[in-house]
């Protein structure tokens, strides 16, 4: 029972801790969704302080078609998560 009981409490530091360690990195895509058009934005605390510097991003390109990506903790270009 001790042992189920600190299996317990190991799990719900690590849940916390990813919680706590969200990094959002904003990708946009101006004239199109290619690898070759993709432009980092940089990295944001939220979601949604990631999708308003994309969507600010986007709004500067002149009327041209884009698209943008957010992903959450991203090493080397690998996200746990990507979301518009």
């Amino acid at each position: 029972m001790k042992g189920l009981l600190i299996c317990a409490s190991i799990a719900g530091a690590a849940l916390i801790y990813q919680m706590i360690q969200q990094e959002w990195t904003g990708y946009a895509y101006v004239g199109g969704y290619q690898p070759d058009n993709r432009v980092v934005l940089g990295t944001y605390p939220t979601l949604e302080s990631c999708r308003e510097a994309a969507k600010w991003k986007l709004s500067l390109q002149n009327g041209m078609d884009g698209f943008y990506e957010c992903g959450l903790n991203c090493k080397s270009g690998n996200c746990d998560e990507v979301t518009q």
